[in-house]
C-alpha cells in the first residue's frame, strides 16, 4: 500500500529496504524498483535519506532502535509521513488527537470501565497513548497478536452453525475465506460488500474458487454501507485504503443496513473510518438480530472512544472487548458479543 500511495501522489522512492529483498527482485509488481537488503544499503543513505517505516506488526520503538544502530538518522512511520504530506489525500491512519478533557474524558473513563476484561483496558490505553501522546506503551500481560484479527479465542467461542455473516469491506475475501475454512458447514449465508472495482473483481475471483454449494451461499454487493442511502463520492484504486472521500474519483451507491433488510448474525466492518456511520444506519437491525460484531476503529478520531461509547449505550447486554492487532495505533478492533451468546 505504501508504494501505491507514493506513486499515486508523486513521492519519489529511491529505494526499498527489506530483509527479504531477494524474493522481490523478479516480482512483476517491483520491476524497475531498487530493493536492497539492509546490509547492502549505501552508507550515505543512513544520513542523507529519510527512512519511512511501513511495518506495523512489530513494536516501533524497538524497531527504530535497531535501525539507529544500523546508522539510520531520519526515521519516520509511513503513516505519520502521509498525515503531514502537503497533498489532499484519503489515507488517515496517522491521525493524532489531543487527550480528552472534561466530558470527553469522562466518556473515555466510562468506556474503559465497561470493557469486558483487563486486556481490553490495556490495549485501549496503548491505543490512546499512541494517538494522543505518540508514546508506545506495552503491557506484558496483554500481548499483541496481529494474526488473530477477527479471530480471537473469546470471539470464536461464540460462533455457531447457521451463521449469517455480513462482511462489509470484504476486500479480496480473505476474512470470509478464513472463516469458512475454520468453520466448515457452518455458513448459512454471507453478504460480502466491496465498492472498489479492482477489489470487487478479486473478490469475485475468490468466490469462483469455492465449491458450488458454498458459492450459492455467498452473495457479492458493490455498494457501501452508510447512515443513509444515496450516492457518495468514493476513492478507488487504493487497495485496503479505498474509501468514501469527498474528492473521490467515483460515485457509488450507499445503503443503510436497515434499508437492506438483511438479518445477519455476525457483522464484520472494515470501512476505513465509515464504521460508526454504518452502525448508525443499522440500529433497527442491530436490535432485531443482536449480531456478533467485529469492527475496526483506527481510521478516525471517533475510534478513540466515541464509537465504543455509542455501542455500549445503544446495545445493552453485550460483552465488549478491545484488541490491538498491530502497533502505531493500527489494527484496533472492537468485538461485541451478546450475553446470550458470550
Amino acid at each position: 500500500m505504501a508504494m501505491t500511495w507514493c506513486r499515486r501522489y508523486g513521492v519519489p522512492v529511491q529505494g526499498v529496504v527489506d530483509a527479504s529483498a531477494s524474493r522481490w527482485h523478479d516480482h512483476p509488481a517491483w520491476l524497475g524498483q531498487v530493493i536492497l537488503h539492509p546490509q547492502d544499503v549505501p552508507p550515505s543513505w543512513h544520513t542523507e535519506r529519510r527512512l519511512l517505516v511501513c511495518i506495523s506488526t512489530l513494536p516501533h520503538t524497538s524497531l527504530e532502535e535497531s535501525l539507529r544502530l544500523q546508522g539510520w538518522r531520519q526515521i519516520q512511520p509511513f503513516y505519520d509521513f502521509v498525515q503531514a504530506a502537503p497533498v489532499s489525500q484519503p489515507l488517515n491512519n496517522g491521525w493524532a488527537a489531543p487527550l480528552p478533557e472534561g466530558p470527553y474524558a469522562r466518556a473515555l473513563e466510562f468506556v474503559l470501565q465497561a470493557w469486558g476484561d483487563d486486556v481490553s483496558r490495556a490495549h485501549h490505553l496503548q491505543f490512546v497513548a499512541w494517538r494522543c501522546l505518540r508514546e508506545e506503551w506495552q503491557f506484558t500481560a496483554a500481548p499483541i497478536y496481529p494474526d488473530q484479527r477477527y479471530f480471537i479465542a473469546e470471539f470464536q467461542r461464540c460462533w455457531r452453525p447457521g451463521e449469517r455473516v455480513l462482511d462489509a469491506g470484504a476486500h479480496h475475501g480473505q476474512v470470509l475465506d478464513r472463516w469458512i475454512k475454520a468453520n466448515p458447514g457452518w455458513l448459512e449465508h454471507a453478504w460480502a460488500i466491496e465498492p472498489d472495482p479492482e477489489n470487487f473483481s478479486q473478490l469475485s475471483r475468490w468466490r469462483d474458487t469455492l465449491d458450488n454449494e458454498t458459492q450459492q451461499r455467498v452473495t457479492l454487493h458493490e455498494l457501501v454501507l452508510s447512515r443513509r442511502p444515496g450516492l457518495r463520492q468514493f476513492v478507488t484504486g487504493q487497495g485496503y485504503g479505498s474509501r468514501l472521500w469527498r474528492s473521490g474519483d467515483r460515485q457509488v451507491v450507499a445503503q443503510s443496513l436497515d434499508e437492506l433488510g438483511w438479518s445477519p448474525s455476525f457483522i464484520k466492518l472494515h470501512l476505513e473510518g465509515g464504521e460508526w456511520r454504518a452502525l448508525q444506519g443499522g440500529v433497527r437491525t442491530l436490535h432485531r438480530t443482536r449480531p456478533l460484531l467485529a469492527l475496526t476503529v483506527y481510521h478516525r478520531r471517533d475510534g478513540l472512544y466515541a464509537t465504543a461509547h455509542w455501542l455500549m449505550t445503544h446495545l445493552p447486554n453485550y460483552r465488549w472487548l478491545f484488541r490491538l492487532h498491530g502497533w502505531l495505533g493500527t489494527a484496533a478492533v472492537i468485538y461485541g458479543m451478546p450475553q446470550e451468546r458470550a
